[in-house]
């Protein structure tokens, strides 16, 4: 008898045992550190990137995790601001001790922070930042998962020059490397194809009135206006751009799909064209089962920032099931090694500059609200 009551008790004690270790696992996650804007001008578009993420995050936690433990989002406001994004990032260094980051939206932000991971050797991986020089920095700790200003301008001046008819083309775009770049890059790219610049004109990330910029170009009689601006002030232009009489074709990178630019923007997002990497009419499974949880969660739709954060953590997941363990250095190979098939297509990593290849980019136009995939091209290679 008094046996049998020992064994009981025995296995009692172990099952409290495996319970408390069970949920001594559970209470440790494995922590993932994402540095987006909170605040300030592009909050809305940072806010969404985080949005997307952590519906990744929830999806392979409901899956069981990741090396059988939960995955944390770490989440820091770097304001688009580069020294707001370099204390961030020291943050998730040094205090969190984060494996990995997303982040950190804007190029130069991004830019501000690739020293920091290489001091700390943390690997770093941007579905936002599309400045070509940042992948030519030679930062081994650094992974870009979405095409450069470059890239697109490549997949899709052509269509404009020879399908819309434009040879002469204005610029206005947001004062950091992301706008320099991407309107050098395009260009370029048009000038190649017989077209010519207007002008480039560049406007502070804070600026609402595009008046003085757009009466300018106006007067030079542009056949398009080229803008790169984030929700917000994309929002702004394009309704100015109908204010002052200005009638060209309007196109660019930024926000131009999301359904808040176009609640902002209101009937003067008709008909305008966007250079994006993500449109929510993208008909496959896996877009559509994300449009549906997007909408759950936020009762909204979701747009290019929030796709690519969803996009960057599953790639982190994946990295980090591969790594066998949630060590920096294991990360770092295991993001060389990486085939995530999502909603754009598959994304793989160059070796030498680790800049993302195998997806596809996408030109839409605005119809009844509805972003119209015009064309897309895949990016068979790295630049």
């Amino acid at each position: 008898m008094g046996k049998r009551v020992f064994n009981m008790v025995s296995v009692v004690v172990l099952s409290i045992l495996t319970i408390g270790l069970n949920q001594a696992m559970a209470a440790d996650p494995i922590k993932v550190g994402i540095i987006k804007p909170l605040t300030g001008p592009v909050a809305y578009d940072g806010n969404n990137v985080v949005r997307g993420a952590q519906i990744a995050i929830d999806g392979a936690n409901a899956r069981g995790g990741v090396l059988g433990r939960p995955l944390q989002l770490i989440i820091e406001d770097g304001q688009c601001v580069p020294a707001e994004s370099v204390n961030a990032a020291e943050k998730l260094c040094v205090r969190d001790k984060v494996p990995v980051i997303e982040g950190a939206f804007c190029s130069s932000s991004t830019g501000a922070v690739m020293p920091i991971i290489k001091k700390y050797k943390i690997p770093l991986v941007s579905g936002i930042s599309t400045s070509p020089k940042l992948t030519e920095s030679g930062n081994e700790y650094f992974f870009r998962a979405v095409g450069t200003s470059k890239l697109f301008a490549d997949a899709f001046a052509k269509a404009f020059v020879e399908n819309l008819k434009v040879k002469k083309v204005a610029y206005l775009v947001v004062n950091d490397d992301w706008g320099r770049g991407s309107s050098q890059a395009f260009s370029k790219a048009i000038e190649a194809l017989g077209g010519s610049t207007a002008t480039i004109e560049i406007f502070d990330a804070n600026e609402t009135n595009f008046y003085p910029f757009l009466t300018k170009i106006k007067s030079l009689n542009p056949d398009a206006l080229y803008v790169v601006a984030n929700t917000a002030p994309a929002a702004a232009i394009a309704k100015q751009v109908k204010e002052v009489g200005l009638n060209v074709k309007v196109f660019g990178e930024g926000a131009w799909t999301s359904k808040t630019f176009m609640d902002l923007a209101g009937p003067a997002s008709e008909g305008l064209y966007g250079l994006v990497e993500y449109a929510p009419t993208i008909e496959n499974d896996l877009n559509r089962k994300f449009v549906d949880e997007f909408k759950k969660k936020h009762n909204d739709v979701p747009d290019k920032y929030s796709s690519q954060g969803f996009t960057v953590a599953n790639i982190i997941a994946e990295a980090i099931q591969r790594a066998g363990a949630p060590d920096p250095e294991k990360i770092r190979a295991a993001l060389e090694r990486t085939e995530y098939k999502g909603i754009a297509g598959t994304y793989r990593f160059s070796k030498d500059k680790h800049q993302a290849f195998g997806f596809n980019i996408y030109l839409v136009q605005l119809k009844n609200r509805v972003p119209v995939i015009v064309q897309e091209a895949k990016i068979e290679r790295p630049e």
